[in-house]
Order: structure tokens, then C-alpha cells, then sequence
């Protein structure tokens, strides 16, 4: 769990606000900095940014806490519930072509895009709204 005291509570918030680089280079094993870099990967940000080592110390006391859980069937088993649901739903899922105008799409309720937000900005004609994500 977290620290009782004060001021090593305080160390470990300091700790969380470093990037996950940073604090990997703690370490000296492989497979020490192997698991620290798979979990900064949660961060869906550059593991050199700003409070990036925070993902890490999460993920890694709910570990030690709770156990680290894995889906039966393992990560897959997920996206193929989702695909079910979805279909069951009456939805249709098209993969394999590339999309360049939202006006290429068959119309729908709704869609869901597996790209960067610059990419989906560009799809949905905003331009370059939002070319400074990733």
C-alpha cells in the first residue's frame, strides 16, 4: 500500500511526477525495467513525458494490491465480446480500407475510427484543428 508517513508519502508523490524514463534507470535488472516500461506503455503518451512514472506506480500497487488481472482467453477475448455485442446489436464491423472523407462512409448512428485524432480530424475535413496530437 501507500506509505503512512508523511514525508515518504510526499517522495513517492515527488516519484509519480517524474517520467517514466527517468525513473526507470532506478533499476538495474532487465526484467525490472522490462515490467516498468510495459506498464509506463498504459500512459498512451510518451513515456518521457511529465508524471508519466504516476501510470506506472498506479498500475503497479493495484498489481501488488488486487493481483493483475487477465481476461479468460487472454487480451483478445475482449475485442472479440465487444465485436459480438456489437453485432448482436445489429452493428457491422468493416475492416482493411482505408477511409479518407466521412462522406466514403454507408450512413450509420455511429462510428468508431482506430486512428490518431489528427488522422480523424482530417477524415472528418477539420482541417488542422487538431494536428498537434498524436
Amino acid at each position: 500500500g501507500l506509505p503512512r508517513d508523511p514525508y515518504r508519502l510526499a517522495r513517492f508523490g515527488l516519484l509519480g511526477l517524474q517520467p517514466a524514463t527517468w525513473v526507470s534507470r532506478r533499476f538495474e535488472g532487465e526484467k525490472a525495467r522490462g515490467l516498468f516500461a510495459g506498464l509506463a506503455a498504459h500512459a498512451i503518451a510518451p513515456t518521457s513525458g511529465f508524471a508519466t512514472a504516476a501510470i506506472v506506480l498506479v498500475f503497479a500497487l493495484a498489481a501488488h494490491e488486487n493481483g493483475w488481472p487477465v481476461p479468460r482467453g487472454g487480451s483478445q477475448a475482449i475485442s472479440d465480446a465487444l465485436a459480438s455485442y456489437l453485432r448482436e446489436q445489429g452493428g457491422t464491423i468493416r475492416t482493411g480500407s482505408e477511409v479518407k472523407r466521412l462522406d466514403e462512409l454507408p450512413p450509420a448512428r455511429a462510428y468508431i475510427f482506430d486512428t490518431s485524432p489528427s488522422a480523424l480530424a482530417r477524415i472528418a475535413g477539420l482541417g488542422s484543428a487538431y494536428s498537434h496530437y498524436r
